[in-house]
């Protein structure tokens, strides 16, 4: 432990001990261990601010990822522009919309390797977290400024396709993978769901899986109530990170 802080520690202790002799010296002593707190706070605030910065850099190395993860999976990704024509079971990248695919039954999981960000990492850098509310009718979008909210590479395809957007701007749009914030991990029952997190899982444990699925049900449509798109992208992001590793 540095030196410094040693002494800190040792004042502190010294302040309790020379109360329990003489607490007349309360009040005295109190704004003496008070100015040491709000000290140590200033600097812990710093070196969170500054942890901040270095998490970020530690995530702005893996912009290339998918570029290295398509090499390290060759042979066994297929380069494909045609979802409809998916094949269950086979992993595609899908060149025109920068997405791995992969089709299971009637299921398409689409997506990448993600960022995951804590809520001490979430800042005005930081984008698509969340999908767009506004979808194709986004403002920023039609200005073509960058939207810090996700848009789907297969919706802002359709604003291509109608010239409403230059294909530049698809293109860096739809090059920023879909991210997360871990609490997104999180298994919480529907009915107890902490309101500090917004993206808690309420489904997720096989004891309840049913009871969960009826409970959102009773609610509403699935989809209007459970985010079932964001779950596939994070169900994607799981997979590719799965195979990732097996490939390391």
């Amino acid at each position: 432990m540095n030196v410094e802080l040693e002494q800190y520690i040792l004042r502190s202790d010294e302040i309790v001990q020379n109360i329990e002799l003489d607490r007349s010296t309360a009040d005295e002593l109190n704004v003496e261990h008070d100015a040491m707190i709000r000290l140590l706070s200033n600097v812990l605030e710093h070196l969170m601010e500054n942890k901040k910065y270095i998490n970020m850099q530690r995530i702005n190395t893996a912009d290339t990822i998918d570029d290295k993860f398509i090499k390290s999976l060759h042979p066994h990704v297929t380069t494909s522009d045609h979802i409809e024509r998916a094949v269950d079971g086979v992993l595609y990248w899908v060149t025109d919309i920068s997405q791995f695919l992969i089709k299971i039954g009637a299921t398409y999981l689409r997506g990448n390797i993600g960022n995951i960000y804590t809520k001490h990492m979430i800042n005005d850098n930081v984008v698509n977290l969340v999908k767009c509310r506004a979808g194709n009718q986004c403002k920023n979008v039609w200005a073509m400024r960058r939207c810090k909210f996700f848009h789907d590479p297969l919706e802002l395809k359709q604003l291509l396709s109608s010239k409403a957007i230059t294909h530049a701007f698809y293109t860096e749009q739809v090059s920023a993978p879909k991210n997360f914030i871990n609490t997104s991990w999180l298994y919480d029952p529907y009915g107890t769901k902490n309101k500090k997190y917004n993206h808690i899982r309420s489904i997720g444990t096989r004891s309840t899986a049913l009871g969960d699925i009826n409970a959102i049900k009773s609610m509403g449509a699935i989809s209007t109530v459970f985010d079932i798109e964001d779950f596939k992208y994070q169900v994607m992001h799981d997979i590719l990170l799965l195979l990732l590793l097996e490939r390391s």
